[in-house]
Parts: C-alpha cells; sequence; structure tokens
C-alpha cells in the first residue's frame, strides 16, 4: 500500500543541502523549493529516512 508524503527541508549547508535535494528527486515530484510530494511504500518511505539520515547533521538541519 502506498501512502502519500510531504516532506520539506530546512539544510543549513549548501553541500548537505544539495545532497538531500539529489535523494528526494529519486523518491518525490519537487513541489516548491525544499518541499517535496512522495508516494512511497512503506519500504520506500524506511529507504527515504535512512538516505537523508546520512546526509543531514541533526542538529543544524530540520526535515519534516
Amino acid at each position: 500500500m502506498r501512502k502519500l508524503y510531504v516532506v520539506t527541508y530546512d539544510i543549513s549547508s549548501p553541500r548537505r543541502w544539495r545532497h538531500v535535494y539529489r535523494i528526494m528527486k529519486g523518491f518525490g515530484q519537487h513541489i516548491q523549493l525544499s518541499v517535496f510530494r512522495c508516494d512511497l511504500t512503506e519500504a520506500a518511505r524506511i529507504q527515504l529516512e535512512a538516505a537523508v539520515r546520512e546526509k543531514i547533521d541533526e542538529v543544524e538541519d530540520q526535515v519534516l
């Protein structure tokens, strides 16, 4: 079963922002700067979360 997610992020480093942007393009539709619409299965959601967590600084950055 697929679910629709809206993912937004605020990344303080331009380098990390580019990494997260590239990851997100593989999982969803770019709606607006730092906003993606993602229609994901549970497995794809877990993969997305893991990929993003590897690239962000959890103290400085925010992903919702």
